[in-house]
């Protein structure tokens, strides 16, 4: 696929349909009213509003509270697990302040006949009767709503991204790309250091959001060596590791890791990031290690 910017913008589809079952499809959303997915959590408690709750679950994921709307009780609830740290996974806006926007046209109060119209026909529903709520979710998006009796949309979610990738082009492979920290996956598969090198043949992909420092070398002599016998352990060409000719450096909360790319991937890289302006999703494998620490790849990238 090319390697264009991929900034993704997703709202604005146009509802095609009066009746729910041949409604437009949409794909997700990355915004949620003033929020989006993968946004910082400073971003998030610098928002100017009203923070009711900000600590860590058991399990280390941090749960932002923040009051949208006093007199109509709206608020968000934002979550940061901690192999996303320190972004966004889900966000989720509950209330009645019918005059903040959502995503597309959508808003809280909204009829259940009005948002089926909008959304098309969800993947399943779930109905809570002694609450009047129906809880309808969307496989092919990446959101699901709760509607109210009469009271109409009364909470709405969005959650990852993996229809986002899919709707832009990817295709199912890139999904197995998980959402992780690089230290998170690094100390999930570290050998001790009289170990290494060290190389790794079912290490899984992961899709580590990180800053782009603006730095790059030439592939270490060590990295592509490792790199090398990498591919050639999978039955595939060694001489691949040729267009991994670069190494760029990047920051994942605040620790610098170096990875192989492409060389043609770097101008793209500097012109999507703004030369680490801003955050960028890397598509990396951990390959092993060698005494200097983690070999990792990057096959590709997208900034949203």
């Amino acid at each position: 696929m090319s390697r264009l910017t991929l900034i993704i913008s997703v709202i604005g589809l146009a509802c095609l349909s009066p009746t729910p079952g041949s409604a437009q499809q949409h794909p997700g959303s990355l915004e949620l009213g003033p929020f989006q997915y993968r946004m910082h959590i400073d971003e998030v408690r610098n928002s100017g509003f009203r923070v009711i709750h900000d600590e860590p679950e058991e399990d280390g994921t941090f749960i932002v509270g923040l009051v949208l709307n006093e007199d109509d009780g709206t608020f968000a609830v934002i979550q940061f697990p901690p192999q996303l740290m320190p972004y966004a996974q889900s966000i989720q806006i509950t209330g009645s302040d019918q005059d903040l926007p959502l995503f597309d046209g959508i808003r809280l109060g909204m009829s259940q006949q009005d948002l089926l119209e909008t959304l098309g026909a969800p993947s399943d529903s779930t109905v809570f009767a002694e609450e009047d709520i129906t809880l309808f979710q969307y496989d092919q998006g990446n959101y699901s709503v709760e509607v109210h009796g009469e009271h109409g949309l009364r909470s709405i979610m969005i959650l990852g991204d993996g229809s986002i990738l899919r709707h832009i082009g990817f295709s199912d492979n890139w999904l197995n790309y998980e959402p992780m920290q690089m230290a998170y996956v690094i100390e999930m598969y570290a050998p001790p250091a009289d170990r290494r090198p060290f190389l790794l043949m079912n290490s899984s992909p992961f899709r580590p959001r990180v800053v782009f420092t603006g730095r790059s070398r030439p592939t270490l002599s060590t990295s592509k060596s490792l790199f090398q016998k990498y591919l050639q352990a999978r039955k595939r060409d060694a001489d691949i590791a040729e267009a991994y000719a670069i190494e760029i450096e990047v920051s994942d909360n605040g620790t610098s890791y170096w990875l192989m790319m492409d060389g043609s991937m770097l101008p793209d890289l500097v012109s999507a990031t703004e030369n680490g302006a801003r955050p960028v999703d890397l598509f990396a494998i951990l390959i092993g290690f060698d005494k200097d620490g983690p070999v990792l790849i990057s096959n590709e990238f997208v900034t949203f």
